[in-house]
């Protein structure tokens, strides 16, 4: 039985949602009157009343109605889809992705869904890796910036890129910031990487 109750945040409903229904599988990505129904059912969440009892209802109707048949995005502008979904192929790497409120339409989940449909494991992982700070359980200054060079918005694009010429989903997340361009990406690499670029995209 579903039943009705809080998340803090988007990763804590897609777990939820993911101990609930089970692992992915393509029934559950194709069936969109069991996400609309799920709308229904976390309505105090995905539309939360104010002080005084009033909804505020976002304005594209896709965050509530799944539509299945849409090209470009599916279900991913679902609410509830898109947090199940990452948690169900990405687990904990998925967390700062999903780590705003379940209503917030980030920036940075913006940019995923747009740029990386498929949502390679390396990609999540190394996204993790560069702009999580793991310590305080926030992005590190300037992560989601839109000027600052490095950037999770520069990554989605610079990701994009190296997706037409390697085969992203056969590597790992270091052989992949490798690839990165050194003068903007190097600030954010761990520590442990600088030294080992090379290495790791096999030279």
């Amino acid at each position: 039985m579903v039943e009705p109750r809080s998340f803090v945040t988007k990763y804590d409903a897609g777990l939820h949602l993911h101990q609930l229904l089970g692992l992915s599988s393509d029934q559950l990505r194709s069936d969109g009157g069991l996400w609309s129904w799920l709308s229904v059912r976390f309505f105090d969440q995905v539309c939360p009343p104010d002080a005084k009892g009033r909804r505020k209802p976002l304005h594209d109707n896709a965050r509530y109605l799944a539509r299945v048949g849409e090209h470009r995005f599916g279900l991913d502008k679902h609410l509830l889809f898109f947090p199940w979904k990452m948690v169900s192929l990405h687990r904990e790497d998925a967390y700062p992705i999903l780590s705003g409120p379940l209503r917030s339409d980030t920036s940075e989940q913006k940019e995923w869904i747009g740029s990386h449909y498929n949502l390679a494991t390396p990609l999540v992982t190394l996204c993790r890796r560069l702009y999580w700070d793991e310590e305080r359980g926030r992005f590190k200054p300037g992560a989601r910036s839109k000027d600052r060079p490095g950037s999770l918005q520069r990554f989605s694009r610079v990701a994009r890129q190296l997706e037409v010429t390697y085969d992203i989903f056969g590597m790992s997340s270091e052989q992949i910031a490798a690839l990165l361009p050194r003068r903007e990406f190097q600030p954010w690499l761990p520590p442990e990487w600088r030294g080992t670029r090379a290495a790791a995209a096999g030279e």
